[in-house]
């Protein structure tokens, strides 16, 4: 039977140095090497502009319609993905928030953006949140979860673990709810991991918490001195050794996030090494990524210089990536279609603060005058700022044209509303991708290879 197909505008083609040819799908996400025998057939198939016949019982064919190279005829990609993205954005089916249960931090990280020039208290009661917030929280919480559906919790600060009560009390009272309407409930934390030890671990799984990350900067010294206690003391050994005894003691799933600017990028190789001699490069439950530190909000307001742009970042992470497989590493990053972009412009998700504060963004947290909305016990009474995060759209001209728009989903919605870096370039709106991923395809097929890529995707 004969079937009418047109290529996908969003395949994308690499030959490998060692000559192997891969292709990927920014809608499918799925990455495969190409047997020799059948790479002329594919060259021609996905390269074709105009629709074409394929044998719709032949194998190959049928490989590459279920993994989107070739797509129907008549299939407005555009239109298919503007429909998934405000179906996702917009779905309540399942609903998240990130709780903040207090401001206060153990840490003086010199990027942080709770400086002087963000508007939070200094009254440690203040900075903690209160019983009629928490009480509020539930409220919401209860109004938000629907039957059946799935409700996540981040655990944010400040550090969140200054205030495991907290975390506690308020996990307690959301399970009761989830079980109640039978919904699944799931948890994280961001956390600075100097309190993260294995009794705290096990006290975080039983309420619920399964992902934990903590942050690196770079090897001892270099960390110790963009990371101190308040009191100036370091903080790299307890850190590293809170994460060695919580791999091997608990089950929760660790994301060691490695901050990189151009002050510590050369320092990230050593780091490495070092996690490598300590048994932390093979452990299924432990991974490791790189994050870009950004001028976002106050959290490189006084270090402009050291931030990376984008493109610089990007080719950063090849290298970093690249010498992460060296070692044995597990590769866990990947580009997966993002059609909901980020919880920023969901209409159902929340940051709520200490002081029954809500924002969007991440970015905005400590920013009174950004708020979106005010917790009460009847809701979220919505600020005028919400409107920006509600009207804010993905589909600009520009992104309409990119090849990974998929992925990138119009990129970080903070900066496209606010122009929060200005080396970034289109305000540093653009992901990493759009400017590396041809080279991380590469080095993803190599990991696979070697069984240390961290997702699972079927070779075409």
């Amino acid at each position: 039977m004969k079937k009418r197909v047109k290529a996908s505008r969003y395949n994308h083609i690499v030959t490998g140095q060692d000559g192997d040819v891969l292709g990927f799908n920014a809608m499918s996400c799925g990455l495969g090497s190409i047997d020799p025998d059948k790479r002329d057939r594919f060259a021609q198939m996905t390269a074709s502009r105009e629709p074409f016949e394929i044998d719709s019982e032949d194998e190959f064919c049928k490989e590459l319609f279920r993994g989107g190279f070739l797509i129907p005829e008549d299939l407005d990609e555009l239109s298919s993905i503007r429909a998934a993205h405000y179906s996702a954005r917009f779905s309540e089916q399942s609903t998240g928030m990130t709780i903040i249960p207090t401001l206060n931090c153990n840490f003086a990280c010199d990027y942080c953006y709770e400086d002087s020039s963000v508007h939070v208290s200094k009254d440690p009661s203040k900075r903690a949140m209160s019983e009629e917030v928490q009480d509020n929280l539930v409220e919401l919480a209860e109004s938000r979860i629907k039957e059946n559906s799935v409700f996540t919790v981040t655990w944010y600060g400040g550090e969140p673990l200054l205030r495991l009560d907290i975390i506690e009390s308020l996990s307690k009272r959301f399970k009761e709810i989830c079980e109640r309407k039978q919904s699944r409930y799931f948890a994280g934390i961001i956390t600075n991991g100097y309190l993260l030890t294995p009794r705290t671990a096990v006290i975080l799984a039983q309420n619920g918490v399964k992902f934990c990350q903590v942050t690196l900067d770079g090897v001892k010294a270099v960390h110790d001195s963009r990371r101190p206690l308040r009191g100036g003391s370091g903080t790299f050994d307890r850190i590293v050794e809170n994460v060695t005894a919580v791999s091997e003691q608990t089950d929760l799933t660790l994301s060691i996030r490695i901050n990189a600017d151009n002050r510590n990028s050369s320092s990230i190789s050593e780091l490495l090494c070092d996690l490598r001699k300590r048994g932390l490069h093979d452990r299924e439950k432990v991974n490791i990524y790189f994050g870009q530190v950004l001028e976002y909000s106050n959290s490189c307001r006084d270090t402009p210089d050291f931030c990376m742009a984008n493109e610089e970042f990007a080719d950063f992470q090849v290298v970093a990536y690249r010498k992460a497989l060296e070692l044995d590493f597990r590769i866990s990053t990947y580009p997966f279609a993002n059609l909901g972009n980020c919880g920023a412009v969901k209409s159902v998700a929340s940051i709520i603060e200490p002081s029954g504060d809500v924002h969007n963004c991440w970015n905005t947290v400590g920013r009174h005058d950004m708020r979106t909305g005010d917790l009460t016990h009847e809701g979220v009474d919505a600020t005028r700022n919400s409107i920006n995060w509600l009207g804010w759209t993905p589909f600009a001209v520009k992104c309409n044209d990119c090849e990974v728009l998929p992925v990138c989903m119009g990129g970080c919605p903070y900066r496209s509303l606010f122009g929060a870096d200005e080396n970034g370039g289109d305000n540093g709106t653009c992901i990493w991708w759009k400017f590396n991923l041809r080279k991380m395809l590469e080095l993803f097929s190599e990991a696979q290879k070697r069984g240390k890529l961290a997702v699972s995707q079927r070779k075409r």
